[in-house]
Parts: C-alpha cells; structure tokens; sequence
C-alpha cells in the first residue's frame, strides 16, 4: 500500500506543479491564447473537410492531453481558463464557477479537500497577472452562467472553430435593479430601525406544534427566523417544510437553498413551491461539504453555486420564466438573500465575491459569525467603498461563545471562524464562560451598530433561544 500511494504521488505532484506554475505565469497563457483563438476559427474551413466522427475524437483528445497536464483540466466543454488566472474552476471539490465559497481555510485550503490549496485563490492570484485585468477590467468579475453538464468532456476548441464560443466568460442573464418585494422583512430592512433576524434550528419531529413552538421565543424578540438547510452537511427536517408552517401562522420566515444537495431542476420546483405556500424569502447558498456532516457517505450535486442559483431565482422573479425560458404563469415574489465572510483571509476577494452576487441578484447580505471587530472593520471598509451597502442590506453575523473550549472547537474546525486569542483567554479566565460569552456577544453587537451601512444582525445560537432572547434584551434591542 506504502508503495502504491507514492507511486500515486509521483504521478500527481508533476501535474500539480505545473498546473502552479501555470497560475504563476498567467500572463504567458493569456498571450498564448490570444494567438491560438485566431488561428482555431482560421482552421475551420479546413475542420469542415473531414467527417466528424474522426475530427471531434481527435480534438478531444489533443485538447484533453495538454489542458491536463498544464492545468488540470476537466474537460467540461465551457473553458473559463481565460477568465479565471489559468485555474480551472472545475478542480473546486464544489464545482463552484463563481468563487471562492465562505469556507476557505485560514493557510488558503479548501474546506471539503483540507490539503488541497483553494483553486479559487489560485484564480483570483492568475488573474492579477493577466493584462486583461489591466485593459479590460477583471474577467474573473464576469458572473458565470450554469455549467451545461450536457458538454461534459466535449471540445471547447470545436466551439471556439463554430465561432460560438466567447473570448471572456458568458455572463448570467439578470435584469436589474431587483423589483421590490412585498416581504415584511425587506419592509423592515429598508426602515432606519435596526433589523433583527435568528437563525432557526427545528426539532426534526412531525409535529407541528413543536416545531412552532421552537420558533415561537425567537419571533418574540426578532423580525424573522432564518430556517437552516442541512447545515453542515447533516440531515434535518426540511426547510421547506418549517417555512410553510411559519408561513401559514403568519410569519415571515427566511427559506434557506442549498446547492449541495439539489440539481436546477428540484431548486426551481422547490423555489416556486415554496412561493406558492406564502414563502417570500430565500437565503441562497453553495452549501458545507458533506465531509463533516453525519452523512459521509452521500453524494454532493452542487449543480448551482450560490450566484448561478441567485441568477436562477431572479429570472423566475423578474422575467417570468425558468432558465430554459418556459414562462411561468404567476411569477414568484422572491426576496433574495446570500452569505459572506467578514473574517476572509482575503477581504478584498471576499468583497468582489458579494459584489458578483449582488449583481446576480441578492437584495440582503448576511455574514458568518464576526468575532473580531478589527478584522471586520478592514472588510467593511473595503464593502461600503464601493457602495456595496446601499445596493443590499447587510446583517453582522453574531452568537455567544459558551465557553472557551468550544471557541476552540470553532476556530478549529468550522473553516472560515476567526476568533482572537484574546477573546479565548478572557472566556478561560471568567469565573462563569457562558455568562462571559453573552456579554462579549453584545459588546460585538454595540461595536458594529456604531458603524454606518449595517442593516441589522443575525444572531446564531445553535437551539439556545434563551441566549437569543438575553442578547437582544441586554443590548438594548428590544424590551
């Protein structure tokens, strides 16, 4: 076994060296390509002389040899090289086009693949070398439409010779600006009163009374739940199925969509179902990898990425119609949400990431968990420099911290979580942790309703409603 594995490793480090080295030398690439784009479409005439049942092999096969070797390549027939520094996005474990996803890791790996280097810090690193950047604007900024699984291992060079390829990426098709909605939350949202929203973890039970019951403390001190998706990759009852119940007592509670574990065609049922019973806001979101969850074993889709699934929902709302252009009788009245992190070890790829949904379609933004004031302060400078705050509403992530020991457990395994070492040593040094980590959550809280562009905050305490309701309570919020 011993030898095997690094016969394995033999053969897989020269690729990954050179797929680096490729990503290092965005540029050489660029230049290569822009000398090879013109001379495929020139070959055509000559293409069209032989039958394709032996030209389409043949290409494939060349295409598939060097883009491996040099990148890593796919092959998913809808090549965005050029467009992402040289890293194929499609090494992403999540299959995102429009990344990187909230759990890059504090050294830069990914979260599903620990010892693999995110692809997508790898892109954003290729496309500042590219003059593109420079001339054009930044490719890696054009919003990706949904990969056509249809083109798996097909030619992207064919394409390019039918001249029905582009030079930078196929943008999603999004109408702009958002309509408004008729939530109550976006109501709220838009007064000057701060927002507060909780996020909601169900019993799994088929009773209905407890499950609104769980809520029910929430509701009393915040505007809207916010009903979890299988985070973490674990198996829940569905969001779905919480929201309608809400929905039908008279509450606007926020459905959330994960694209891990649904394809395009389940998402767009499931969204104008939901639609039709009373649902009216919905968090978009890639989703965790199922390596952490308490389902190993299955087998993640990730069909969408949270943009492509904003893009998808906006053109059942705004156009009428699904992404295949079938109309839809009566539209949905969506108001649509996506995440971000703060705490990213790049905020300035972090920004241009919420600024790519933004343009996809999200009206509200809200965090991950915020522990660190100053790391916050660096990103939200960066966010409402470029205006990003008043083109969708955002909400600071926050929660209590119950003890130091679980801090840790955070910080350690829950990829994309900062929390100072300060903060750890005054929770080990109090005399009672969880009464510590409630009055570190609303001195959190008092810090970021001081900074001008935040909307509101999300409060995460996972089925601790009374820790809820005390953090709103003593940080004034309400009575």
């Amino acid at each position: 076994m011993l030898k095997m594995a690094s016969a394995d490793t033999a053969i897989i480090a020269p690729v990954g060296r050179l797929r680096s080295w490729s990503v290092r030398h965005a540029r050489f690439w660029e230049i290569m390509y822009q000398m090879f784009l013109p001379l495929l479409r020139f070959a055509r005439p000559i293409i069209t002389l032989f039958p394709d049942a032996f030209i389409r092999p043949l290409t494939t096969a060349v295409e598939r040899s060097l883009k491996a070797t040099f990148f890593d390549c796919n092959m998913c027939g809808d090549c965005v090289l050029s467009s992402t520094g040289m890293s194929c996005p499609m090494n992403c474990p999540k299959s995102i086009r429009n990344g990187p996803c909230g759990g890059v890791r504090e050294n830069g790996n990914c979260e599903v693949e620990p010892d693999m280097r995110c692809v997508w810090l790898d892109a954003w690193s290729g496309a500042a070398k590219m003059q593109n950047a420079a001339k054009n604007g930044w490719q890696i900024n054009t919003l990706q439409t949904p990969l056509d699984r249809s083109l798996d291992g097909q030619s992207s060079w064919l394409t390019v010779m039918n001249e029905n390829a582009h030079d930078t990426a196929a943008t999603q098709k999004v109408v702009s600006p958002s309509k408004p909605s008729t939530s109550p939350l976006f109501k709220k949202l838009n007064e000057q009163s701060v927002t507060l929203t909780a996020e909601y973890n169900p019993p799994d039970t088929t009773d209905p009374s407890k499950i609104l019951a769980g809520a029910q403390s929430l509701l009393e001190v915040c505007d809207a739940v916010n009903v979890v998706d299988g985070a973490g990759g674990n198996t829940h009852i569905s969001s779905l199925s919480v929201c309608t119940l809400l929905a039908q007592a008279g509450h606007d509670p926020v459905m959330q969509i994960s694209c891990r574990d649904k394809n395009r065609i389940a998402i767009q049922g499931e969204a104008l179902g939901a639609a039709a019973l009373g649902i009216k806001n919905i968090l978009c979101l890639t989703g965790d990898g199922i390596n952490a969850g308490d389902q190993p074993g299955a087998k993640p889709v990730f069909d969408l990425d949270c943009s492509t699934l904003l893009g998808t929902l906006k053109t059942m709302r705004d156009e009428g119609q699904f992404t295949t252009g079938k109309p839809i009788d009566t539209p949905p009245d969506f108001y649509l949400g996506a995440t971000a992190n703060p705490s990213a070890i790049e905020p300035e790829i972090e920004v241009e990431r919420i600024a790519k949904k933004i343009e996809a379609g999200a009206q509200f933004i809200q965090t991950q968990f915020c522990f660190d004031p100053e790391v916050f302060q660096l990103f939200f400078d960066r966010y409402t420099a470029r205006g990003l705050h008043e083109q969708a509403k955002f909400l600071v992530g926050v929660g209590p911290l119950s003890s130091a020991k679980a801090g840790l457990w955070m910080r350690n395994n829950i990829a994309g979580i900062r929390i100072p070492d300060s903060l750890l040593e005054r929770l080990e040094k109090a005399h009672d942790q969880k009464a510590e980590g409630i009055s570190i959550c609303v001195e959190l809280i008092e810090a970021y309703l001081k900074m001008d562009g935040i909307a509101g905050l999300h409060i995460m305490a996972f089925q601790q409603p009374d820790k809820v309701t005390e953090i709103v309570r003593r940080a004034g919020l309400r009575t």
